[in-house]
């Protein structure tokens, strides 16, 4: 399991053992396997749910690696990805996909930070302040004091880089 982690750490690995101790499942976690089961011990639905649980486990860790892909391709032309905090990736992601149109600070917390929007509100003008020196070329950001913020492309006969 070890040696061959890099092939199989996006693979879903259960572990099926007979007569198994809480120090064998242990040993086998600890050695990477997402799961354990002993079929003597365990009623057949309980194993298919704890087997589905690690392959929907997988299916939502890839869903999001797709979706910071997409992210990422998304705001390539706009500044440089690896530059970027996590929060700024979001904030620039959310401003690029709606190019041209302000979004209200409200709607900017929705969008970057469903969970807890009141602490991220609190930071929007820093991170806007550090996002605007990463853009490339064109691109600025504007305040629209009675709107919030929005993504723009400038005139390049307006941009002094």
């Amino acid at each position: 399991m070890r040696t061959n982690r890099a092939i199989l750490n996006t693979t879903a690995k259960v572990a099926l053992i007979n007569g198994s101790t809480p120090q064998r499942r242990a040993r086998l976690l600890s050695s990477g396997f997402d799961e354990v089961i002993d079929p003597a011990k365990t009623p057949p639905l309980e194993c298919k749910a704890r087997i589905m649980a690690v392959m929907n486990r997988y299916a939502a860790t890839r869903e999001v690696e797709r979706s910071a892909k997409n992210s990422i391709n998304a705001i390539a032309h706009i500044c440089k990805p690896g530059d970027l905090t996590p929060r700024e990736l979001d904030l620039i992601y959310a401003l690029g996909r709606h190019e041209g149109r302000s979004l209200s600070i409200k709607t900017l917390t929705r969008l970057v930070d469903p969970r807890d929007p009141i602490t991220f509100k609190r930071s929007v003008k820093v991170n806007i302040s550090n996002l605007r020196k990463k853009l490339h070329g064109p691109y600025r950001i504007e305040a629209d004091y009675m709107n919030g913020y929005r993504l723009y492309r400038a005139n390049p006969a307006d941009v002094d880089d």
